[in-house]
């Protein structure tokens, strides 16, 4: 009986209980609004933590457009090249020689050599790939003398436009540098332990973004003041390849193959000679 009084206290003031706990979630939420504020009290809203560090953001939000900087007059260009090119039999490791001559003349860097034997035989026949880094003042020359090595089989020029994104990376350490120089100052004039404690966290975890955005930088004026080239060379295949000697075994076997084909002809052959030569006879005996 009392239970069932209380539910029906229940049914009765539903709407007051609703009004409670919609009161107890507001409380709630404003606590952890306040105990966040509190963290983070004297910091920049910029500074609150999204999950990533800014360097991943800068890398995902400004480095993939396809904006090339229309405005800027000094263009940033990065240029690949990949070329094959065919050496007389017998003339690779001269042609190597010479290229590893020619790539320090220029000044240029030997990345990575990779040298292999194909075929067997007389059919065997080397082949060699190279990665290479050459300063873009001796480029010209360079592929000039490159060329001269055997037969250009194949070469593939390729220009890049990257003036947008070096621009954007010069941009955005100077704005994480600016952001560096707050924290500093920030940390200075604060006297809670607490918020020195954060703000030393801040600034290294922003020296490492600056770090990071100077090193893309400084990659991208690699790419710029070299020219990458990746080259193939390929000794020339044998004039005798698909030109094999005969097995005797195979002479011996071709030629009893053609004998027996004879005798089967002879043995066809006889029971009309004989035919030929009697009719032959009796037409002299019926003529006389």
């Amino acid at each position: 009986m009392a239970i069932s009084n209380q539910i029906k206290i229940l049914k009765e003031n539903w709407l007051i209980i609703i009004g409670l706990v919609v009161i107890i979630l507001i409380v709630n939420s404003g606590s952890e609004i306040l105990s966040l504020s509190k963290t983070y009290g004297s910091l920049p809203s910029m500074a609150v933590d999204s999950g990533m560090s800014y360097a991943e953001g800068v890398s995902s939000q400004r480095y993939m457009g396809e904006d090339f900087a229309p405005e800027s007059d000094e263009r940033k260009i990065t240029r690949t090249v990949s070329s094959s090119i065919e050496v007389k039999r017998g003339k690779f490791e001269t042609a190597s020689i010479s290229l590893k001559n020619y790539i320090s003349k220029s000044e240029g860097i030997l990345i990575n050599e990779n040298i292999n034997s194909v075929g067997e035989g007389i059919s065997k026949r080397k082949t060699g790939s190279y990665s290479i880094k050459i300063p873009v003042e001796q480029y010209e020359d360079f592929i000039f003398k490159v060329k001269n090595l055997g037969e250009v089989q194949n070469f593939n020029d390729n220009l890049l436009d990257i003036t947008s994104d070096y621009l954007n990376t010069e941009e955005s350490i100077e704005l994480e540098k600016a952001r560096l120089k707050r924290y500093e100052e920030l940390f200075q004039s604060s006297k809670s332990i607490e918020e020195k404690l954060s703000l030393t966290d801040r600034i290294f975890q922003q020296e490492r973004t600056i770090k990071y955005l100077e090193d893309s930088l400084e990659r991208k004026e690699q790419k710029i003041e070299y020219v990458t080239v990746y080259l193939n060379i390929n000794e020339k295949q044998s004039s005798f390849i698909g030109i094999s000697i005969v097995n005797i075994g195979k002479i011996a076997k071709s030629f009893m193959n053609s004998l027996n084909n004879i005798i089967i002809l002879i043995a066809w052959l006889i029971p009309w000679i004989i035919v030929v030569f009697l009719g032959k006879i009796i037409w002299k005996r019926f003529k006389k």
